[in-house]
């Protein structure tokens, strides 16, 4: 399954240095330019089927669906409905009702990268790792593709395939929807506590310029999100932004750390107060 679609390349080492830059610490702007470019190369190759993350000699994990009727699923937090009340996912409740499947969910991924972290080497030898669903972002889904580190799918079993929008039916890192299907999409945006601030947040410049939010704002660590985001309050187009419009998103980020307007920049699961359900602070 794959996350929200997203235009921006993503890489290792982009990753490395934009949390460098968020945690404080110097890099060189052009070292990190250049990193993107490379990054936006090897995310058209992958989108193409071409290239990528090298793959795994080993091909995908053994099939076990024959044997057992369990799946094991990992999601982002607050990804699936829940009910606080009772305890329980409503749709996973109805799935294993109507399919006899009993299906372990976890809200495990805090980040694309950070969870690929912990299951790459076990991708790349063909291995089992607990889990038989993974819910990635697109991008990332397009690297375990390309690597040929995941198995086609079976659509006579997904019927429901015809209901999905026609900008996802067929994407170039998925050709035919052969090994992906779109969980979520177009979820990126802006939130904010209605208690806290009743007046409400109406656009990117105010988060980083209103002093009543001094201290109060968080931003996530996929620089996907965060710096399209401010590039686009900008005015920049992000399916083709130039250095210039990368490092003025980026400047704007490192002042706002650095005078205290953001408050933290974290991960997608960290923002779960206590039990699924949970509102965020």
């Amino acid at each position: 399954m794959t996350r929200t679609p997203d235009s921006l390349p993503q890489d290792p080492m982009i990753r490395s240095l934009v949390r460098s830059q968020l945690a404080g610490r110097r890099v060189s702007r052009r070292r990190l330019m250049m990193g993107a470019g490379a990054a936006g190369l090897l995310g058209a190759l992958s989108a193409c089927g071409t290239g990528g993350t090298p793959g795994a000699e080993e091909g995908p994990a053994e099939d076990l669906s024959d044997e057992s009727m369990a799946l094991f699923w990992a999601n982002w937090s607050l990804y699936l409905d829940y009910d606080s009340g009772a305890g329980t996912y409503p749709t996973l409740e109805r799935f294993q009702e109507e399919t006899g499947i009993s299906v372990t969910y976890a809200e495990d991924i805090d980040g694309n990268e950070s969870y690929y972290g912990t299951v790459q080497n076990q991708l790349r030898q063909g291995q089992g790792f607990g889990q038989d669903i993974v819910t990635f972002t697109d991008w990332m889904a397009a690297r375990l593709i390309a690597a040929g580190q995941v198995r086609e799918l079976n659509h006579e079993n997904i019927p429901h395939l015809d209901n999905l929008l026609p900008g996802l039916r067929d994407v170039g890192f998925d050709p035919d929807r052969r090994h992906s299907v779109t969980w979520q999409s177009g979820m990126t945006g802006l939130a904010w506590n209605k208690e806290s601030v009743p007046d409400g947040v109406h656009s990117v410049t105010q988060l980083f310029t209103d002093p009543d939010l001094r201290g109060r704002v968080v931003v996530l660590d996929e620089w996907r999100d965060t710096l399209a985001l401010i590039m686009l309050d900008q005015g920049a187009d992000v399916t083709s932004f130039d250095s210039d419009d990368f490092e003025s998103a980026l400047e704007l980020l490192e002042e706002s750390i650095s005078n205290g307007q953001i408050r933290q920049v974290r991960g997608n699961a960290t923002w779960r107060t206590s039990s699924p359900g949970t509102p965020w602070p």
